[in-house]
């Protein structure tokens, strides 16, 4: 299997904004609204093979019907290590972010995830922006 080939046609998909332009009472005034961005992880079977066309199309799909709520379609992941309880049985297969008015919104999005239909899990988090920018930055 060409792993960097799979990875190019993940990396190749459009990414949205998580913010918008919502008009204010006068016409000429805008205001921004920022809604919360989750972190979506899947975790695979150990014994999924990514790459399948059948669903590449179901992830595609699934990402497309979701429209600007796709903050990062992210990555797959093709090598993981794990520390602490992670689940014998399953493997970090990659990540989205996501964004959504509310945690159950998000939880509602991810219902149509097809790792789902793999028998596999997402893992919904919600993220909390605390440190911006790099860390050699100066003042």
């Amino acid at each position: 299997m060409d792993w960097a080939v799979i990875g190019a046609q993940f990396a190749a998909q459009p990414v949205s904004t998580s913010s918008a332009f919502v008009p204010d009472e006068p016409a000429t005034q805008k205001e921004w609204i920022t809604m919360t961005t989750f972190l979506f992880t899947y975790r695979m079977p150990r014994n999924y093979r990514p790459g399948r066309p059948e669903a590449m199309a179901a992830w595609n799909a699934w990402f497309e019907g979701m429209g600007d709520h796709v903050a990062d379609r992210g990555n797959p992941v093709f090598e993981s290590s794990t520390l602490g309880k992670c689940g014998a049985d399953t493997g970090l297969g990659g990540y989205s972010l996501i964004t959504a008015d509310d945690l159950e919104a998000a939880l509602t999005l991810a219902k149509g995830c097809p790792a789902l239909a793999e028998d596999a899990g997402v893992e919904v988090g919600v993220i909390t922006e605390r440190n911006r920018g790099t860390v050699n930055e100066t003042a």
